[in-house]
């Protein structure tokens, strides 16, 4: 269907200038002679931008309308690891529409979302998260000769547990420690193993890997084979 000729911008200004003064659109329609639906767009423009005068505008238009736009974003706020090639998929289920991973991401950095590298984070229990700070708050005091017992260990890790890929997180600037916006990592015993070789520990030194520590009373060999003394176990 062709476009229906543009009204003159004389008559534009007669016609919000009438609904201004209180006349109802039906007295409009009678004095201007003009298409009902014509005078309520006009009169919406009006509403909308405080002008009658043709806006000219660049490029394509928008494919996503308000609706979808926070449609978008709620979906990477929900769910901050999800890439936009599976956004785009879920989208066009929903509206029907292709929209693009270009779109996508254009729509996020919009509303303030960027892609960032996320931070990790060993994963804690609340059991694992009150027994370190209980441990940090009886050690704080410690002394440099106390210090100079600790051995910090070395390690070689096979990960089983998430990816050592590169990965990114949709979020807000200042939102990186959020629960929803760290990778969670597991060392010692968890999903990702790790082989320990510790040479030589001195007398009554403590052993402190990340998830556990040993107690060593003389002193620990290749392998973490036990030379002399005993050796204790705790998890925290």
């Amino acid at each position: 269907m062709s476009r229906g000729k543009e009204l003159p911008y004389h008559l534009r200004v007669q016609i919000v200038t009438m609904f201004d003064l209180g006349k109802r659109i039906c007295e409009i329609v009678r004095e201007t002679k003009c298409k009902r639906s014509a005078i309520r767009k006009i009169i919406s423009k009006w509403r909308e931008t405080r002008t009658v005068a043709n806006i000219y505008k660049t490029g394509r238009a928008r494919l996503t309308n308000r609706r979808e736009d926070r449609r978008i974003v709620t979906m990477f706020e929900k769910s901050p690891k999800k890439s936009a090639f599976k956004a785009s998929k879920e989208l066009e289920k929903r509206i029907g529409t292709r929209v693009s991973e270009t779109t996508i991401r254009r729509r996020l950095h919009e509303a303030g979302l960027k892609g960032r590298k996320p931070r990790k984070k060993p994963l804690l229990s609340i059991r694992n998260i009150r027994k370190r700070l209980t441990w940090a708050k009886e050690h704080v005091k410690w002394t440099d000769q106390e210090w100079s017992k600790i051995i910090w260990s070395d390690e070689s890790k096979y990960c089983i547990f998430g990816n050592d890929g590169p990965s990114h997180v949709w979020r807000k600037n200042g939102e990186a420690p959020k629960p929803k916006n760290v990778i969670p990592t597991v060392k010692h015993g968890g999903g990702k193993l790790a082989n320990i070789f510790v040479s030589f520990c001195p007398p009554y030194a403590y052993f402190l890997p990340m998830c556990n520590f040993f107690r060593v009373s003389h002193g620990v060999g290749l392998h973490g084979h036990q030379r002399s003394g005993e050796l204790d176990l705790h998890s925290w």
